[in-house]
């Protein structure tokens, strides 16, 4: 395994499960029914916190309505901890919103000629 980041830096810019974070965020207010229609951009700095930090796997299990913590790790500061019962119902529709708007982006690339590239890998 090959780090971007040496692992000082890795664990200060990494979003972790619920610990603070300073960041300059942009807020974008979309339609619910038109992802088109803009409504507000903001930009401005501000602490977030995560509160689950998931692997690709634990956000799949989400949203097959399995376990994800069946696929948990124990690893300290990393993606794929434990998460709470409370939060799974509200993560998986924070997770579907984010797949249908993915989607339609992905859609709205290919219908305005965006460049698609094949690789290997």
């Amino acid at each position: 395994r090959f780090d971007m980041l040496p692992l000082s830096l890795m664990h200060l810019c990494s979003l972790h499960g619920n610990i603070d974070r300073f960041a300059f965020s942009v807020i974008v207010r979309l339609s619910a029914t038109d992802f088109n229609d803009i409504k507000s951009i903001w930009f401005g700095k501000t602490l977030i916190r995560n509160v689950a930090a998931l692997t690709y796997e634990q956000a799949d299990a989400i949203l097959s309505d399995e376990d994800p913590n069946a696929i948990a790790t124990t690893a300290k500061l990393c993606a794929g901890g434990f998460v709470s019962k409370n939060l799974i119902s509200q993560l998986k529709q924070q997770l579907l919103m984010l797949t249908d708007f993915a989607r339609f982006r992905k859609r709205f690339r290919a219908e305005t000629g965006a460049l698609e590239l094949q690789s290997s890998e």
